[in-house]
């Protein structure tokens, strides 16, 4: 008998416990409406979705050399016409795609000699051989740039034929000296070059030059 005393004794415990239980599941439905209708966060609009670009020089020139996103300054740059902001962007900006297309746009000669022998990119520099007319600074490149495609670029370009027979025989890379054949007028040295080349395609290509002058 006590034992069924204590047991209806728990029941009003037990009443509210289960109360309080369905209380609450009530709410969570609730809960869970609430915030599935809540906004979505809005995400910033990214900087390189920004294509109308203003015309106005002064505006170019502040997005040029200020705005967070390489690729809107780099938009800018392009449409720019001030050679003196274009030139401390070729010189000083973090980007390689921006350095590289305010060199594009240079027209002072010892501005593009400065990115073609000076800038840490590799593309950077090869555009700024692309445009270069001084054969002193292209001589240097084709020589000394430690990278083989930049000394290719200025090869290229080279018509000093004392850079071009050195490239020719003394460039540790095959395709630089194959480039620099190309261009060689000393039938002498071409001769040389084609039977003792280590590269089978520079000695082809110097053997190719020699016989094309020969017609």
């Amino acid at each position: 008998m006590q034992r069924g005393i204590k047991i209806f004794r728990n029941i009003p415990g037990a009443i509210k416990s289960c109360a309080a239980t369905l209380c609450f599941l009530s709410v969570v439905p609730a809960l869970i409406i609430i915030g599935c209708s809540r906004p979505p966060a809005q995400k910033p609009v990214p900087a390189a979705g920004r294509s109308a670009l203003p015309l106005d020089q002064a505006k170019l020139a502040v997005l040029a050399q200020s705005d967070r996103d390489w690729q809107v300054r780099r938009a800018a740059v392009q449409k720019l016409a001030d050679q003196a902001v274009l030139e401390k962007v070729a010189a000083e900006d973090s980007s390689t795609g921006v350095r590289r297309a305010a060199v594009k746009k240079l027209t002072n000669e010892l501005a593009v000699a400065r990115s073609a022998v000076e800038d840490r990119s590799s593309d950077v520099r090869i555009a700024a051989v692309e445009k270069l007319v001084d054969e002193a600074v292209l001589a240097v490149v084709a020589v000394q740039d430690a990278d083989r495609a930049v000394r290719a670029a200025a090869v290229k370009k080279c018509t000093d034929q004392a850079v071009l027979e050195k490239a020719a025989v003394e460039d540790a890379d095959w395709q630089v000296r194959s480039l620099a054949a190309e261009r060689l007028y000393d039938e002498e040295l071409l001769e040389k070059i084609s039977v003792q080349d280590r590269n089978a395609d520079v000695r082809r290509a110097a053997a190719k030059r020699l016989a094309d002058m020969k017609k």
